[in-house]
């Protein structure tokens, strides 16, 4: 796997594709599996934080390390507004990794952080680096929202 610059994984976040797609998962159009296959397939690796009503288990899956752990989750059933054939190119499963993330940032609301990512190569992106990378970018884009309130 191809290790890619970290500035690219911080704020190729906030593309707009990106935003379109996560606004897509808040009104639950699109279900979270779609959206992280269709964006792998454009050669996108994903980091977002989950709700913190979605329970995840670290005993399931491959541990690599405290709190995270590499799991296959399972392609949902399809949604009436996906055509059968785009649902038969979709994978049965797709291989994520989920971690938990302690935030020691004063300007955070949260002390804790669950992630989900494509990024499951854990020696090429460490857990200190993925957490490092999602507070950078998630700060840079508060520090925008404040100098253009309402873009």
């Amino acid at each position: 796997m191809e290790k890619r610059p970290a500035k690219q994984l911080c704020f190729a976040a906030f593309g707009s594709v990106y935003k379109k797609v996560i606004s897509s998962w808040a009104t639950g159009t699109l279900p979270i599996f779609f959206g992280i296959t269709g964006l792998s397939q454009w050669g996108v690796d994903v980091m977002f934080r989950i709700h913190q009503k979605r329970k995840l288990d670290f005993r399931r899956g491959h541990r690599v390390g405290v709190m995270d752990h590499v799991v296959m989750w399972t392609r949902p059933v399809r949604p009436r507004w996906m055509d059968k054939e785009t649902y038969a190119q979709m994978p049965k499963e797709i291989r994520l990794r989920e971690l938990k993330i302690k935030v020691q940032e004063p300007s955070f609301r949260a002390n804790e952080l669950f992630l989900v990512t494509t990024m499951c190569d854990s020696e090429g992106y460490t857990k200190k680096e993925l957490a490092d990378n999602l507070i950078r970018g998630v700060m840079a884009k508060a520090a925008k929202e404040q100098r253009n309130p309402g873009n």
